[in-house]
């Protein structure tokens, strides 16, 4: 959910990222830091909204590390008025190289989720 927003989100925000173990918290606030691409609602993500109700729920009943990227929440969602012309593309991209450039970092580095 990072393409269109009808609330108070002040950029991307990664719910539920710190809930199993603070390190996959780190690891998305020194991404976001070196690469910039978008501001994190750090606020935001650590609420409680919202982490029950997504697929990566289950993850988080079994202790293993997972994370909800999420740009707010908005009237069209699930209905037929929910079309493209109303992603901000240019948010989309951005909040996608994040994403992949965490990845990357939990792929590539030397990282442990699990405590």
């Amino acid at each position: 959910m990072i393409g269109c927003s009808d609330t108070d989100v002040k950029g991307l925000a990664p719910l539920g990222a710190g809930r199993i173990t603070p390190k996959l918290k780190e690891i998305i606030s020194e991404v976001s830091e070196r690469t910039k691409y978008v501001s994190i609602d750090w606020a935001y993500a650590d609420t409680d909204s919202y982490v029950n109700m997504s697929d990566h729920y289950p993850f988080h009943l079994k202790k293993i590390p997972a994370v909800f990227f999420f740009s707010g929440d908005n009237a069209d969602i699930h209905m037929p008025t929910d079309d493209a012309e109303k992603i901000d593309y240019d948010f989309f991209q951005k909040t996608c190289k994040l994403v992949y450039e965490v990845v990357m970092e939990l792929a590539n580095g030397n990282v442990s989720l699990r405590d």
